[in-house]
């Protein structure tokens, strides 16, 4: 592999078979939003893509929670052509297109990562960073051409960018991106959810779990993988589906989620199945014949000619992230060292940390578990007595319902159980005639109905005075829609 620079931008390439691929590739996906301004970042790929002349080019754009990559295959000059284009629509994101794109994405449905990995995220991390991948957000609809070009001006730099190659740069290549310095990413803040625990939400059974943030520490779900599939497909036939998908968190861990099908009748039991097999993993570690598999298999997939446009995918990745790059053979030397007692040690760092998701269902525990569906943040310490308003007299809300709006926040309490913030926790406010839903960092929120509380009108007005810059109009059919989804 070589490294070089085009136009100050770093630039991997390496000699691959034909045709020709590139990656631009900015360390800017989802997580760098709020969730004010979710859906920013494909809001601003959908614009980019859509001002680009028709082309027979095969090009394409996604947007994970860690990066935005604008990809092209075909004749090198096709493909230089693509990459100038790209960078001068980041410059200067086309405005005439916003409406156009905003509606795509309310059709297309789009996710960062597996919706298994997404609900976990937002256990562990409510509204911030990673966490967000759980979110709906206002919609991409409540976005102005302001917010995109604020956030293109601030991610969709040189300094943020990597430029990947399956051969050299094409000749007279130019990226025309604007200089700037790296922004700095905010720290997601953990919700405090007790682990280990069980959650009874999903649809299907998954189990999620924290792992060290050493590369092949994805040795763990792989043999994950394969002891359920052997188990609960290829054994018991329960499921189809076995697989995994992970995101990293920070500089120190990796946040993964091993997912599956089969049908709600058996979610328990292909739970249980998920828990015994990490059990068992950090407990004894693999078997040879695992971890030799898992080699063989990483070995096979880097001999692959068809995976080297993805290989340079992943290089470009580690160059973003500030991890070493590794050619093939040093990658292979790396994870042959990898031994059953690392992977042990993995395992059993993750077990205290997983959480173990299946459908609503009967009141028993699964493994051991304590259910943990139902909990919900302490409330900060730091709120002081304010304005409380209490419920009507003719509402049908429960009796205890009543709202506090004080210096440093809000708080709301129902049917015994209290959902609380500081101004500084909230990350979002929806605004209708007679309602208003206050998003916490935590991922909590506070529905606050006129129709329920004593002075609404008073209520909505000191709400709104300290949540006016992340305040966004409404309906309530979209509000209650919302929250009924």
């Amino acid at each position: 592999m070589e490294r070089t620079e085009v136009d100050g931008v770093t630039t991997w390439w390496e000699q691959g078979p034909e045709p020709f691929t590139a990656a631009l590739m900015f360390r800017a996906g989802t997580r760098d939003e709020t969730f004010r301004t979710l859906q920013v970042s494909h809001l601003l790929e959908h614009l980019v893509m859509g001002s680009l002349p028709k082309s027979h080019l095969d090009r394409n754009a996604h947007v994970t929670a860690d990066t935005t990559t604008f990809v092209a295959t075909g004749r090198p000059e096709q493909v230089r052509e693509f990459l100038e284009q790209v960078c001068r629509g980041l410059t200067d994101p086309p405005a005439d297109r916003l409406a156009n794109e905003q509606g795509v994405l309310r059709a297309e449905e789009a996710g960062g990562a597996h919706p298994a990995l997404c609900w976990a995220a937002g256990l562990q991390y409510g509204h911030t960073a990673v966490g967000l991948l759980n979110a709906e957000g206002p919609g991409a609809d409540q976005l102005s051409m302001e917010q995109v070009r604020d956030f293109a001006a601030t991610y969709f730099v040189r300094e943020n960018a990597v430029l990947v190659l399956t051969g050299p740069p094409p000749e007279g290549l130019r990226l025309p991106l604007p200089s700037g310095p790296r922004p700095d990413r905010v720290a997601p803040v953990a919700t405090g959810l007790p682990t280990p625990a069980l959650m009874r939400v999903p649809p299907h059974a998954v189990i999620s779990f924290l792992l060290p943030r050493d590369e092949w520490a994805s040795t763990v779900p792989r043999i994950l993988v394969d002891r359920v599939t052997d188990d609960v497909r290829h054994g018991r036939g329960l499921a189809y589906e076995i697989d995994f998908d992970a995101l990293r968190v920070d500089d120190d861990q990796s946040l993964v989620a091993v997912f599956t099908d089969g049908d709600e009748e058996n979610a328990d039991t292909i739970a249980e199945a998920l828990w015994d097999a990490l059990s068992s993993l950090a407990a004894d570690g693999p078997t040879p014949e695992e971890l030799a598999h898992h080699l063989a298999g990483f070995t096979a997939y880097i001999e692959d000619p068809r995976a080297e446009a993805d290989w340079m995918e992943g290089v470009g990745a580690r160059e973003l992230f500030g991890e070493p790059v590794l050619d093939r053979e040093a990658a292979r030397a790396a994870l042959a060292a990898v031994t059953a007692d690392d992977v042990r040690r993995w395992a059993a760092a993750a077990l205290p940390t997983a959480v173990l998701g299946a459908p609503p269902g009967p009141d028993e525990p699964i493994a051991g578990l304590e259910d943990r569906t139902e909990w919900l943040p302490n409330p900060p310490a730091t709120l002081s007595e304010g304005q409380r308003f209490g419920r009507r007299l003719m509402s049908f809300a429960p009796r205890d319902l009543s709202v506090t709006v004080g210096p440093n926040g809000l708080s709301q309490t129902v049917q015994g159980d209290t959902i609380a913030g500081t101004w500084d926790d909230v990350v979002g406010v929806a605004r209708a005639a007679a309602l208003r839903v206050v998003h916490l960092r935590s991922g909590n929120a506070i529905l606050l109905h006129g129709r329920d509380l004593k002075n609404s009108d008073r209520l909505f007005a000191l709400v709104d005075e300290r949540t006016e810059h992340m305040a966004y109009e409404t309906t309530e059919d979209e509000i209650l829609g919302g929250l009924d989804g």
